[in-house]
């Protein structure tokens, strides 16, 4: 039985870990755009206070 399923789980870890990966990269994209409009709005800020 173990034999049998030890194809179907590696398959299934291996899909998970694709699909995690993904997850990740995703996430680890979204993190940046947040960082960088984050800074410009910083930016925009000390530009305002320094008009002031």
């Amino acid at each position: 039985m173990s034999s049998s399923l030890k194809p179907f789980s590696s398959y299934y870890s291996y899909a998970f870990s694709l699909m995690w990966s993904q997850k990740h990269s995703w996430r680890a994209k979204h993190a940046e755009i947040l960082v960088l409009r984050l800074k410009l709005n910083r930016y925009r800020l000390l530009k305002v206070f320094r008009n002031w």
